[in-house]
């Protein structure tokens, strides 16, 4: 009887094997590094140059070549490291500080400090003059390069804040952490909360949804009404990153168990899965051209893959802009009705501003539950202007939908 028990088993974990390989893209990379360890990666904004968060600072590669240029030292270890988007300053997180560089002379410029343990992300806002910053006792800090005190600081987070985000926008801000996910206004005001794990969080080039990396599953949020659009189910072990693509139409997560995902993140598809590292995958960037992928894991290692070789055999112009559509039916020339259930705290607006499309307001009716967390509700949607791709209804509990 164990001896059959056995032989199940192994042909179990033969063809779980065989599955794995079979899912798996077989592209070699253009480019490969091992180093001593690796906490995080990022391009440069102008796609030369990866910089790499280890041991002693911040190391610059070239690409595609991948060949030492530049360090950027620190006394201990850069856990995190974040360019501005007008290249002007380097910042990088380590043990109670935050430290940036002017990235062109290589002098420091300015070091925020406190009693708040390790800074694990970074991420700067669009206009490059402030730095979001995640720290290990679960505080997030908005700082002005270069000021004395942060713009506000918000005890948010239970554990160490893993991930942070900054909306293309610059108007909202995410965090996330083993406890949950929280978007944020620019002020530091709480707009919404994602129960569950969140290692990382990361915005469309839209900014209309966060991507989370929560647990085993990366989740897409709505940042307008704060509602879960789609989740999906592939990795086996938890996804510690996720990162669009510049133009939005591939998402990238890196996980656990040794994988980098491609996604289509409007279908929910999984479109190529790399398997070539042996160690947990820590981070996964995208160039700014949207040309390469680079990955890191906890041994050292980084790949940079050719995204047109990933993808090839698909149809995906990665050169053009294609934003998030939800693809949710509408009449034209007719009038029709939806229903649905969306948080309560919209209710008392009596009304819904379509982002997309037309843009116009349309009137809801409905009424609250008991639990006043969820309202149903209706509403009367004209027909879409010429052209118009129709109003978007609010994700994933759409319950209806009839022509009137």
């Amino acid at each position: 009887m164990k001896r059959v028990q056995f032989v199940l088993a192994f042909l179990v974990c033969l063809w779980a094997r065989c599955l794995a390989q079979d899912e798996s893209t077989e592209v070699v990379p253009v480019g490969t590094l091992k180093l001593d360890a690796l906490y995080e990666l990022s391009f440069t904004p102008d796609g030369a140059s990866l910089g790499v968060a280890t041991y002693q600072g911040v190391v610059l590669y070239t690409v595609p070549n991948l060949e030492q240029t530049r360090s950027f030292p620190l006394p201990g270890i850069a856990y995190s490291l974040a360019f501005s988007p007008d290249g002007h300053y380097l910042a990088a997180g380590t043990c109670s500080a935050a430290c940036v560089w002017d990235f062109l002379t290589g002098e420091p410029v300015a070091t925020c400090e406190g009693n708040f343990g390790n800074v694990y992300t970074l991420a700067f806002t669009p206009d490059s003059r402030h730095l979001l910053i995640g720290t290990g006792e679960g505080t997030l800090i908005l700082w002005e390069v270069g000021a004395g005190e942060p713009l506000w600081t918000r005890k948010a987070h239970s554990g160490s804040i893993r991930g942070v985000a900054v909306s293309p926008d610059g108007t909202l801000c995410a965090s996330g952490s083993m406890d949950q996910g929280i978007l944020w206004n620019r002020s530091g005001e709480v707009l919404f909360t994602f129960p569950g794990k969140a290692w990382n969080v990361a915005f469309s080039p839209d900014g209309y949804f966060l991507a989370v990396g929560a647990g085993k599953v990366v989740k897409l949020w709505d940042t307008a009404v704060g509602l879960c659009y789609r989740s999906m189910w592939k990795h086996t072990g938890c996804v510690w990153w996720v990162e669009f693509s510049p133009n939005g139409r591939l998402l990238a997560s890196a996980s656990l168990d040794h994988t980098v995902r491609l996604w289509d993140p409007e279908e929910g598809e999984c479109l190529a899965v790399l398997s070539a590292h042996e160690d947990s995958v820590e981070c996964v960037r995208f160039s700014p051209d949207g040309r390469f992928l680079a990955s890191g894991s906890g041994d050292g290692v980084v790949f940079l893959w050719d995204l047109s070789a990933l993808l090839s055999g698909g149809t995906w112009p990665l050169n053009q802009a294609f934003p998030l559509e939800r693809r949710r039916p509408h009449s034209h020339g007719r009038r029709a009705l939806a229903t649905g259930v969306f948080p309560a705290t919209l209710a008392s607006r009596k009304a819904w501003t379509s982002r997309r499309g037309c843009g116009r307001t349309f009137p809801l009716s409905g009424r609250a539950r008991p639990s006043s967390a969820t309202s149903a509700w209706s509403a009367r949607l004209p027909s879409p202007c010429l052209g118009c791709t129709g109003p978007v209804i609010p994700p994933g509990r759409l319950t209806g939908w009839t022509n009137a």
